[in-house]
């Protein structure tokens, strides 16, 4: 009796002093969460006795920051409306051109469409294909200099890609009967004979005459040749039905205008939408370093 009456002691005993042990840990914890809600509660006394104390020094640096957030902001938004970029790749250009002498069935509006750098390439040329053949002033415009710049140089790369054309006719074999030179661009007064093709050719052996419209891209626009748009093809086929010669379109592509990569020699019939896939030129394609030949009514 006297083994287990000293088992059960024992065993009260561990019990008591873990009891105990618990209870001191819990009384531990609750005294650091006391302590860390006063000294919280403290830091916010102080933060409100700051405030009240200071707070037309608070009132002041809130103004002098919402001054400094507002001219700052009307400052962005000023240097962004200078030009109107679209939000996709860099360089990508939103840029409008109305034609008041143009009815209003060929009126192009260029500005819904977000256009790339190769895009916009394209739409220039279209443009000045409307200043070449309606003869418009520049001044009527009131034209960016951006924009005037951008179309001075598509009109440089459009006469070097002409003379790179003419150059590969040899004289010996070739005249040139007709050289558009579109002078609209140096006059004021609509020239019909600027809605003509670029190049009018007399075969010297055979006495055959043909016509030409030279067009270089130094881009692809998704895989296309944007070489035209359907005014001025309407135009191009009534030229060719009414005087009843044949008409190609010598297209460049790459490179410089007066060097390019690659040259396709196209036949207006098969040239009938203002965008061909580069896989449709391919078997027109001509050496951009060797002459070119008229052989049995083709250009090659």
């Amino acid at each position: 009796m006297s083994r287990r009456s000293n088992y059960r002691s024992r065993k009260r005993s561990h019990y008591r002093s873990y009891k105990k042990q618990k209870s001191n840990e819990a009384m531990a914890v609750l005294a650091g969460l006391v302590l860390i809600l006063g000294g919280i509660v403290w830091i916010l006394g102080i933060i409100v006795q700051i405030i009240i104390t200071y707070y037309y020094i608070l009132i002041i640096f809130a103004l002098i920051s919402f001054v400094v957030y507002f001219a700052y902001y009307n400052n962005k938004k000023s240097e962004s409306s200078r030009f109107t970029y679209s939000s996709g790749n860099a360089g990508t250009i939103n840029m409008e051109y109305n034609d008041p002498k143009i009815s209003s069935h060929e009126t192009h509006n260029p500005s819904k469409e977000h256009l790339s750098t190769g895009d916009y390439e394209g739409e220039s040329l279209r443009q000045l294909e409307n200043l070449k053949t309606y003869g418009l002033n520049p001044n009527e415009h009131h034209k960016s200099y951006f924009e005037s710049n951008l179309q001075s140089e598509y009109v440089e790369k459009g006469d070097k890609f002409e003379k790179y054309v003419v150059d590969r006719f040899d004289d010996r074999f070739f005249s040139i009967v007709e050289w558009t030179t579109d002078m609209s661009r140096k006059h004021n007064r609509f020239v019909e004979s600027d809605c003509n093709p670029d190049l009018v050719i007399r075969d010297r052996k055979t006495n055959e005459i043909f016509c030409i419209e030279c067009k270089y891209r130094s881009h692809l626009i998704n895989g296309y040749f944007n070489w035209s748009y359907p005014e001025q093809m309407n135009r191009y086929f009534s030229y060719a039905h009414e005087r009843r010669i044949p008409f190609h379109v010598v297209l460049g592509f790459g490179g410089s205008p007066d060097s390019p990569s690659d040259v396709f020699c196209v036949p207006l019939e098969e040239a009938k939408d203002p965008q061909i896939h580069i896989s449709k030129l391919c078997k027109y394609h001509h050496n951009p370093t060797e002459a070119l030949v008229w052989e049995k009514g083709t250009l090659r």
